[in-house]
């Protein structure tokens, strides 16, 4: 039996078996036949020795133990480090063949100093050789050529590190990082190196000398891009082998590991700033200024700002100079100075959108972008170190952040697993089975077929113009969508925002004196004539401005619009949306807020006038609830406090001219026209100009003492609005229900609490005599909680009986 047990091996990789991973027994007499598992690679799926032994469970056999997954591991994990290596090695061959077949197109990509340091003496060489006219010319460059060739190769590499752990502000505490670099022109990895701060064996008192110990860095989580970059650039071993030396590197500007690796080399080496990171840095930067210069908060300024570098860099593409002389002028260009502004600047327009005025603001943004100005070479050029972020994805994938793999070679051996497929595709897994000598089945090189040719094609379409048009589209109009919705839900989802809400609002008492018209004289209050304009007629429509007046003070504001403005709305207001953009008779309005901020200015400034307000408002009703419901749904009831009730002036003029009749005989023009003689029409349906004149018809008709007999408590209308409201969005639980009962019995349920989904629980669980008894059990008053109409009644079970 130690005989058979020292022997047993696999038939294919001829790895050694062991009984404990037997799945089945055949008998046969007295022999019997030992069906044992060979499992060699979980790496490449992503799975470990937990995950493994679940599937195998499901698939109901039995699994390995950790002993031996971790043996197998090992084996399998050193070959595809190996297969790793090679891939490396050859992708740097084929970007050194690509960069002498293409070294003009590479001299016209990069800024001309760069080009002319970096890639002179190949670029004069082979400028020489196409040129010479004679066969002993034409030989002598070409060996010359073919001599300078032999010699390193200067080429331009993307780095980029990744980490096993998220670090976030001040956290930046990752166990192990993984970093690479990636050839300009053929797109694949020439170096990685792994950093594990972490060995589990030596942390139980194990020598390292004893198991195979990745523990190779001490420093701390954030220096290891610095570390990995000055690795890879000035020591790298592939690229001492092919003959290579990077002197551009592409990355994001977040490391100091730019300054290390020029420290530690003799060359000049030169920095290109990745794209995507400059543009997310800028726009972060901005907002970050806008803390400190509230100016920066208007619409459209910063937006606007990353526009104008935008354009200046993509117009002056490769001129270092130039760049930085127009990245200064953006300054003075959004302040209204354009005479040193770049071709993107519309110098002959009248008026342009943005215009700044604080002084501090401006000398702010000359140092910001004087800084962007100094550093133009970094970014003269487009360039991108996507490929490594694509790269990080894939070793996600294979090492996912919320297992600990970097306490054991794992984790190295799964970076190796990603880097492979990325320079080789799934075709890498074929190579890897070849190394371990295993023969690559048919399933296998079906899957690595289809796999690849998906790959394949998804990367054709995604560099088609169609496609990255369509894409930008489908971006933006998700971004608008989210930018309407979150305007109009405030803030439903933010870090202790609920620590930080105003206390809810609670039911005050009826019988509040300062509610009650009798208790009130005139030297009391202050009179606040108001107006709102709105998207539509319906109750739930959008808020476009308000305006408010007493005596000299004066308050109007433009919204940010959160719903479509009706046709009918629109040809009475003027007010029409373009792109996010609120226009008034076609010029754009600046300065709009958000409803939240709209109604914290509008209260701020109601508590100028130092004692109780009494709101005025011509066909009050419309604008009361529209006022309400606003100050409901943003929590804002505390910053009102200052109101005292509202006043409908329609009342008081029907008292006060009986004798006008016909239905537009009350509408504020037609009053203003016959009473003051204004004859402005087209002021009308302005919110500020209505109450200028609703303020004057008052006056004319001296009726402002007798406003406080038409007043209608503040209390008692937010009490009706919020159960209004409350009613309202409560209806939907009734579902099916609304349709077999009336309007009055459909508010009466909704007060109750009762929804068709607890009416039908209840009757499942107590039965139907128990539900009827609900719904016509008698209240404190004697009437019924619901009904205790037998018709009523029926149909409401029938419902429920569906």
């Amino acid at each position: 039996m130690e005989e058979i047990i020292k022997n047993l091996r696999c038939k294919r990789c001829k790895d050694k078996l062991h009984l404990e991973d037997t799945i089945k027994e055949i008998r046969s007499g007295l022999a019997s036949v030992f069906v044992i598992i060979c499992s060699k690679c979980t790496i490449h799926s992503g799975i470990g020795h937990t995950k493994l032994s679940k599937l195998l469970a499901c698939l109901n056999v039995p699994a390995m133990s950790d002993r031996i997954f971790k043996i197998c591991e090992e084996q399998v994990g050193q070959v595809i480090e190996k297969t790793a290596h090679e891939s490396c090695i050859l992708s740097a061959e084929e970007e050194r063949q690509l960069v002498i077949e293409n070294v003009e197109k590479i001299c016209e990509y990069l800024p001309e100093e760069i080009a002319a340091d970096v890639y002179g003496n190949l670029r004069m060489l082979r400028s020489s050789t196409e040129n010479s006219t004679s066969s002993t010319d034409c030989n002598n460059n070409s060996n010359a050529f073919n001599e300078a060739v032999g010699n390193i190769i200067n080429i331009i590499v993307s780095f980029e590190m990744g980490w096993s752990k998220r670090g976030k502000g001040r956290s930046y505490d990752s166990l192990n990082g993984y970093a690479t670099i990636i050839g300009y022109l053929s797109g694949k990895i020439i170096d990685f190196k792994t950093y594990n701060r972490k060995c589990y064996s030596c942390d139980k008192g194990h020598d390292q000398s004893d198991h195979n110990c990745r523990k190779n860095y001490v420093g701390s989580a954030k220096s290891m891009e610095a570390a990995a970059g000055d690795h890879m650039i000035n020591n790298s071993n592939i690229l001492k082998e092919v003959g290579l030396n990077a002197r551009v590197v592409i990355g994001d500007e977040d490391s100091s590991s730019i300054a290390k690796i020029r420290k530690n080399n003799s060359k000049t080496i030169y920095k290109l700033i990745d794209t995507n990171h400059r543009v997310k840095n800028h726009s972060k930067e901005l907002y970050e200024l806008a803390k400190t210069h509230k100016e920066l908060n208007r619409k459209g300024v910063i937006k606007h700002l990353k526009k104008c570098l935008s354009y200046a860099v993509s117009q002056n593409r490769g001129q270092t100079a130039k760049l930085a002389k127009i990245i200064l002028s953006i300054p003075d260009h959004v302040f209204g100075q354009h005479e040193n502004c770049g071709e993107w600047c519309k110098k002959d327009r009248k008026k342009h959108t943005i215009e700044l005025k604080s002084e501090e603001l401006y000398n702010a943004l000359k140092s910001f972008y004087t800084k962007y100005s100094i550093n133009a070479y970094k970014f003269a050029v487009p360039a991108s170190s996507q490929a490594n972020e694509s790269v990080n994805n894939i070793i996600a994938q294979k090492a996912p952040n919320s297992i600990y793999y970097s306490r054991s070679a794992s984790a190295d051996y799964r970076v190796a697993n990603a880097v492979c497929t990325k320079n080789d595709g799934e075709m890498s897994l074929l190579n890897i089975k070849k190394n371990l000598d295993l023969s690559s089945n048919l399933y296998t090189s079906k899957y690595v077929s289809k796999t690849d040719n998906k790959r394949y094609t998804r990367a054709a379409t995604t560099k088609t113009q169609e496609y990255k048009t369509r894409r930008i589209e489908l971006t933006q109009n998700r971004e608008n969508l989210r930018k309407l919705q979150e305007k109009s839900e405030r803030i439903t989802y933010a870090s202790n925002c609920a620590m930080d809400m105003p206390q809810p609002f609670q039911e005050p008492q009826e019988s509040t004196p300062s509610c009650n018209p009798k208790n009130i004289i005139e030297s009391d209050f202050v009179v606040v004539y108001f107006d709102i304009e709105t998207t539509s007629l319906a109750l739930t429509a959008g808020i476009l401005q308000i305006a408010a007046k007493s005596h000299d003070l004066e308050f109007s504001v433009y919204l940010n619009p959160t719903q479509a403005i009706s046709p009918d709305a629109s040809k009475i207001t003027g007010l029409t949306i373009i792109g996010d953009d609120l226009y008034l008779h076609n010029t754009r309005l600046d300065n709009t807020l958000d409803l939240y901020d709209a109604f914290i200015a509008l209260a701020e400034f109601l508590h100028k006038m130092e004692k109780p307000v009494l709101l005025v408002a011509h066909n009050a009703t419309f604008d009361t609830q529209r006022i309400l419901r606003a100050i409901i749904e943003n929590n804002l009831s505390s910053y009102f406090d200052m109101i005292i009730g509202f006043v409908d002036t329609i009342p008081i003029l029907k008292k006060s001219f009986p004798e006008r009749k016909g239905p537009k005989a009350f509408k504020l023009a037609s009053l203003a026209n016959d009473l003051l003689g204004t004859n402005k029409e087209d002021g009308f349906h302005e919110a500020l100009f209505e109450v200028v004149i609703l303020e004057k018809l008052v006056l004319h008709i001296n009726k402002q003492d007798e406003l406080i007999k038409y007043l209608k408590p503040y209390n008692k209308c937010y009490q009706k609005q919020s159960e209004y409201d409350f009613i309202q969005n409560n209806m939907k639980y009734l579902e099916s229900l609304r349709q077999v009962v009336s309007r009055e019995l459909q508010v009466r349920m909704v007060r109750a609490g009762f929804s068709r989904s607890f009416l039908l629980k209840k009757l499942k669980e107590e039965g139907e005599k128990y539900v009827l008894d609900l719904l016509s059990e008698k209240m404190a008053d004697g009437k019924p909680k619901i009904t205790k109409n037998n018709m009523a009644l029926t149909k409401i079970m029938n419902d429920l009986k569906k």
